[in-house]
């Protein structure tokens, strides 16, 4: 369990039987192929394969395009399938059959014609929209547009005025220098205007342009009366109008060939992917050869492979210098959904530990804690069990939701959480206190307690885990500085944090929890164990004087003591975010209950308020303690143990993008 093991094999293959393989080992997905190098290669084969990709990327192109589409006219399946699109399931016969007969050709050039009409026809719409909102507001002029341009003597420009500019002593300046303003119309903030002046005052004139923010309207191209062409306009807004609705007739017409399309776009990146394949290998005219990386225990499925074909042969080959196997996690039932949580920060390296199972409990416990409500728990429980149905790709991200929806419920139990305190009063409310632990709303610092105890047990766990790794790569100087002296080191930090007042005054308990005894001894060791971190904590620096110093910021801030210190109390986000949980939840209950005294509609503003509240509060504290509880993760138990930067298993397989095939 943890990381599959993996050997390393090498393919030859007969040209004449090198894309059957391929396929067979698509629809296999066993084998993580990599480069062989190898300098001599066949390049006319190479070239001959990269013209084909780019042939097949160009079908993918036009493929793309006509499902986008041939999708607009596609019935959809509500809001939920919207949001959650579904894979197209197609037997093996149907597949066949549209690999056969689907003239896809014909079908592509007819859609791009079609849609090239419906663009063209919008784009003129939008032109003709942009006229429109230009012309509309000079509708009160009975002049000819083309009409408005300067005479031999005189300008004359139709323009926007700012209204709030355009006042008493304004119109006194244009008055002096000979500039006559004629209204047309206004609006809100503007006055439709034609302004004309002599050609012998068109400096000084000009210049009061800017006094009230004139901007000249722009009629080219514009020929009759602004009502004429208003109405012209608006008549051939319902005439592109009819031809578009006539166009998307036709376009409904092509959805009967929408699942033909899908098919024949995955089938074509499939082909992609093999071609792509046979780049990674080496290439002769007779024969090609492939590496790559299988589990051990699907070997023979490949020998079996293999076996099948009269021109192929399955080597065992020897791993390149400082090549590594790539990394599959390989987990019992309960835990593979946590492999999620692994694959976001990073593969392991093939021999380091999956620390998927290492970190499981700790994440749904984590988790419940953030939310801290039993009915928020349910309801997250039964949202994802329905996903479950209609979402099969996402199953496993949904399975970790429900995990951590069920130890919501659990821990939200045990702290009295039930949608805030909705059942305050009631006979149910005396039954859900009996199996409360205590109120985290009152007995605040019994949770955050609660929230520094499980801490220290993830940070005292991830050391462990730490001194095991280093111990099984025999590393045992690194075993016993980087991890047993660090366990010494906190443990008798907090033998002398419990041993004396300074607990209490931290609020970590009401008395000391050991004997002050204990305090000397305990410091005397923590004194030992930092000496030797400060000595040896950088022992792979030459420069004796450098060491010391770097042993030094070793102790303290480079993951010394004051990082654990910071560890220790990012743990307090679980109180924190408990405590939102609880405390929003119980506001959105006690403002619907104000609503109940308003007569006929109180109940129902109740019940609004209730169900908009409360969905609200889980769906931004499910984001919030997902989030989080992921950082805890990441940055105070990863950090003690995990190293990482292996890559990912990813054999060569059927790229499902729209459809699935049914299982015979």
């Amino acid at each position: 369990m943890g990381i599959a093991r993996m050997n390393k094999v090498s393919i030859a293959v007969h040209s004449s039987e090198r894309d059957a393989v391929l396929k067979h080992l698509q629809n296999l997905s066993a084998l993580h192929i990599v480069k062989v190098e190898e300098e001599n290669q066949e390049k006319d084969q190479r070239t001959q394969d990269e013209l084909m990709i780019r042939e097949l990327e160009s079908r993918l192109n036009r493929l793309d395009d006509t499902i986008s589409f041939v999708k607009g006219f596609v019935k959809g399946g509500g809001f939920l399938q919207g949001l959650l699109p579904q894979k197209l399931s197609v037997s093996e016969q149907e597949y066949k059959e549209t690999m056969e007969g689907f003239d896809f050709e014909k079908v592509t050039e007819r859609v791009k014609r079609l849609d090239t009409q419906m663009s063209q026809l919008k784009s003129e719409k939008e032109r003709l929209v942009a006229r429109y909102d230009i012309v509309k507001p000079w509708i009160a002029l009975n002049t000819e547009i083309e009409l408005l341009k300067p005479t031999k003597t005189a300008f004359l420009i139709p323009g926007r005025i700012n209204k709030r500019l355009y006042n008493a002593e304004f119109k006194k300046k244009a008055f002096d220098v000979g500039l006559e303003i004629q209204e047309v119309d206004e609006s809100k903030n503007e006055l439709f205007a034609i302004i004309l002046f002599h050609k012998n005052d068109e400096e000084v004139c000009r210049k009061l342009f800017d006094d009230v923010n004139f901007i000249a309207e722009d009629f080219r191209g514009l020929e009759g009366n602004p009502q004429m062409i208003c109405d012209k306009t608006a008549e051939r807004f319902e005439e592109i109008d009819g031809e578009i609705d006539e166009l998307s007739e036709k376009g409904k017409q092509f959805t009967e060939f929408y699942e033909k399309l899908l098919i024949l776009y995955d089938h074509t990146i499939d082909e992609v992917s093999r071609l792509n394949t046979v780049k990674e290998g080496v290439k002769t005219r007779t024969s090609y050869i492939i590496e790559g990386w299988v589990e051990a225990k699907r070997k023979k499925e490949l020998v079996k492979m293999v076996d099948g074909y009269d021109a192929v042969e399955m080597f065992d080959a020897k791993p390149r210098e400082k090549e590594k196997p790539p990394v599959k996690l390989v987990n019992r039932k309960v835990f593979k959904p946590f492999e999620i949580v692994t694959e976001l920060y990073g593969m392991p390296r093939y021999s380091e530990l999956d620390p998927t199972p290492l970190l499981a409990l700790f994440f749904a416990l984590f988790f419940g804690l953030c939310l801290t409500d039993a009915g928020y728990g349910v309801v997250l429980a039964l949202i994802a069990l329905f996903l479950m149905k209609k979402m099969p790709g996402g199953r496993k991200f949904l399975w970790l939701i429900f995990i951590g929806a069920v130890f919501t419920i659990i821990e939200g139990a045990l702290l009295g959480g039930w949608f805030g305190n909705l059942f305050k009063g009631t006979y149910l409310d005396q039954i859900l206190k009996s199996i409360m632990i205590f109120d985290p709303m009152k007995s605040y610092f019994v949770f955050y307690r609660l929230a520094l105890v499980f801490g220290a047990i993830q940070i005292y766990w991830g050391l462990i885990i730490k001194l095991y790794e280093e111990i099984r790569s025999k590393n045992y100087a690194d075993a016993l500085i980087e991890a047993v002296v660090w366990l010494v080191v906190l443990t008798s930090g907090l033998i002398m944090l419990f041993a004396s007042d300074f607990c209490i005054q931290l609020n970590l308990s009401s008395r000391r929890l050991l004997p002050v005894i204990l305090v000397k001894p305990s410091f005397a060791v923590f004194v030992f164990c930092a000496l030797i971190v400060v000595i040896f904590g950088a022992r792979k620096e030459k420069n004796p004087v450098f060491r010391l110093f770097l042993g030094v910021l070793r102790f303290t801030i480079l993951g010394g003591i004051f990082s654990y210190l910071g560890d220790f109390l990012s743990y307090i986000r679980l109180m924190a975010l408990g405590l939102v949980t609880a405390g929003i939840a119980g506001a959105i209950n006690d403002i619907a209950r104000m609503t109940l005294g308003i007569p006929i509609v109180g109940v129902i503003i109740f019940i609004i308020i209730l169900i908009g509240g409360h969905l609200f509060n889980l769906g931004i504290n499910t984001l919030g303690g997902f989030v989080h509880t992921l950082r805890l993760q990441y940055v105070e138990f990863f950090q003690k143990f995990f190293t990482g930067g292996g890559e990912a298993f990813s054999p060569l397989r059927r790229n499902e993008k729209h459809i699935v095939l049914k299982q015979a």
